[in-house]
């Protein structure tokens, strides 16, 4: 047998293992979806709160909106 047989034979088997392991038994596209629902999308629904919640401080002239409340605002909620 020779050394790319013997290669092939395991990245196979590796690959194999890899699949049925993550894949399969922990879910691995499960918990990657969620994680990319989390991080990608969700992110419109908390920008959407934020300013729902911080409208009457952006609705101020620039020269007159205070950072510190809207700091606030972003770490309380």
């Amino acid at each position: 047998m020779s050394c790319e047989n013997v290669d092939t034979m395991f990245s196979g088997e590796l690959s194999n293992l890899i699949k049925e392991k993550l894949i399969l038994h922990c879910d691995l596209v499960g918990k990657l979806w969620s994680i990319k629902h989390y991080l990608l999308l969700d992110q419109g629904d908390f920008l959407v709160h934020f300013m729902d919640i911080a409208r009457e401080e952006l609705m101020k002239k620039d020269d007159e909106i205070s950072v510190e409340k809207l700091l606030v605002v972003l770490i309380s909620h």
